[in-house]
Parts: structure tokens; sequence; C-alpha cells
């Protein structure tokens, strides 16, 4: 193989990921055959994504690690803002933090 075709090649990581019977009949699939598949896969992907939107359980799990997170997330913009009022008073003392 030349690197020509190395350059052309579809990524190994993605195509990994495409089930194998279809992975090997993609190649000889004609336009129309292609285009029907994009959009039998659009179609099934809209329907996980609301099957997952509609998901009670998903919703609760959502709001739980919202809960969560939010604390760590609040606790450290505190600290960031503490960090920045510090600097603030120290420049007002006339304090050099940073050599230009």
């Amino acid at each position: 193989m030349s690197d020509k075709d190395d350059d052309d090649a579809f990524p190994k990581k993605l195509l990994d990921k495409v089930p194998g019977p279809v992975a090997d009949a993609i190649p000889s699939m004609k336009e129309d055959e292609l285009r029907e598949r994009i959009v039998s896969c659009e179609a099934s992907i809209v329907d996980f994504e609301k099957a997952h939107d509609d998901s009670a359980k998903i919703k609760v799990l959502k709001e739980e690690l919202k809960d969560l997170v939010g604390g760590f997330r609040d606790a450290k913009k505190a600290e960031e803002a503490t960090i920045k009022y510090c600097i603030y008073t120290l420049r007002k003392q006339g304090v050099v933090l940073a050599k230009k």
C-alpha cells in the first residue's frame, strides 16, 4: 500500500464501531443503497435520542448528578472568587504580582 492509500483509509477507530456485517456490506453498496442506509441510521438516532429524553430514570439520574456536581462547582467558584478578591486587594495595596 502507498502512503496515499493510507491517507484515504477510513479511520480504524470509527470502522471498529460499525457492526461487522454492515461494515462488510457497505463497500459493495450502490449509491441509492448507501443513501437509504444513511437515512435509516439517522432515523434510528432520532428514535434513540427520543427514548433517551423520555426516560424517567435518566431524568432522575441527571437531576441527582446535577445536585452532586453543583455543590463541588459552587465550592470551586467560591474559592476562585476568593483568590481573585485576594489578588485585587494585594494590587490595591500596591503589590506587584506578575513580572513582565
